[in-house]
């Protein structure tokens, strides 16, 4: 069950990052004629920050050519590792609150 939930949490950490990638080109440009406010803005950058950490260190990685794709398939991967042990932390505080409420669990059951 453990490794059932790590795994939902790596494939959304690789969905965000993928998710992330590919709104950032189909918004690069004046492509969509959508204006926000800075507010609004800063919300979006904001999320992104919190849902794809790496996207902070992507500019600085020569994404030109046959590269691209590697990088880009390496930051997806290593936000699905972020967000897998994310994952495990958040397994094992909730198994901690169970055992101070005292809920039986499957294996105490």
């Amino acid at each position: 069950m453990r490794n059932r939930f790590v795994r939902r949490f790596f494939v959304l950490g690789v969905c965000a990052a993928i998710f992330w990638i590919v709104a950032s080109y189909a918004t690069r440009g004046d492509q969509i004629p959508v204006h926000i406010s800075d507010t609004v803005a800063h919300l979006i950058w904001d999320f992104e920050r919190i849902t794809f950490p790496l996207v902070l260190a992507l500019p600085l990685v020569d994404m030109k050519g046959p590269g691209l794709v590697f990088m880009l398939s390496v930051a997806a991967v290593t936000n699905g590792g972020c967000f897998a042990l994310l994952g495990v932390i958040a397994w094992y505080i909730r198994k901690a609150f169970l055992k101070l409420r005292g809920v039986p669990t499957r294996r105490t059951a």
